[in-house]
């Protein structure tokens, strides 16, 4: 009788290191450091995010920005675009990465922005989703469409009409502020088409 216990438990014991050697092995901070490639700091980014380093993420997500175009990141990014760059209350932030939407202070649009076009169908789908998208989301996913977008106006209308559509009254507000503040970044060629977007009913 113990031999076939004995066999079973073996046979478990098999299955269970064959899975283990299967697996594939966390990434750490360490690794994305060491590595500066965009595919091991989206691996990196993919994990639990509740087990992540703040700093880490900061980092993963620069070298991202860094290699600028990188699609297989868009989805993560769309996930982290809540994650403000950790800074003491009180003291200034200092820019590590600059040039995007949100000069550093959100690293996931900044990447995101790097992206370009391709990103967009994803940002208007946060902007307007029904599900309870987070305010900061949604603001930030309208700072990228209109910071990669060739058409400024259309852009700005995009996010105007997706604000009327919310029922998310203090977002929808959020939003309509925030496109006529694009206004003053509109081309010139453009400046009063983008106006008219806003003060159009």
């Amino acid at each position: 009788m113990e031999q076939p216990l004995f066999r079973c438990a073996l046979a478990s014991l098999l299955i269970l290191s064959v899975h283990l050697v299967g697996r594939t092995p966390p990434t750490s901070c360490g690794d994305v450091l060491d590595s500066d490639k965009p595919s091991v700091a989206l691996a990196y980014l993919l994990q639990d995010r509740e087990f992540l380093s703040d700093d880490c993420i900061v980092d993963a997500m620069h070298i991202v920005a860094r290699q600028g175009g990188y699609a297989p990141a868009i989805p993560t990014l769309v996930n982290f675009l809540d994650f403000e760059r950790p800074h003491p209350a009180g003291i200034p932030l200092v820019i590590l990465q600059a040039g995007g939407p949100t000069t550093d202070r959100y690293p996931a649009a900044d990447a995101l922005a790097t992206t370009g076009k391709v990103a967009i169908p994803q940002l208007k789908k946060v902007i307007t989703e029904e599900t309870e998208t987070s305010k900061v989301k949604r603001i930030n996913a309208a700072r990228v469409l209109f910071f990669v977008a060739d058409n400024k106006p259309e852009a700005i209308r995009f996010i105007v009409n997706a604000a009327k559509g919310l029922q998310d009254q203090e977002t929808a507000a959020a939003l309509t502020k925030l496109a006529g503040q694009m206004i003053s970044h509109c081309p010139s060629r453009d400046q009063e088409e983008c106006k008219s977007v806003i003060t159009s009913p």
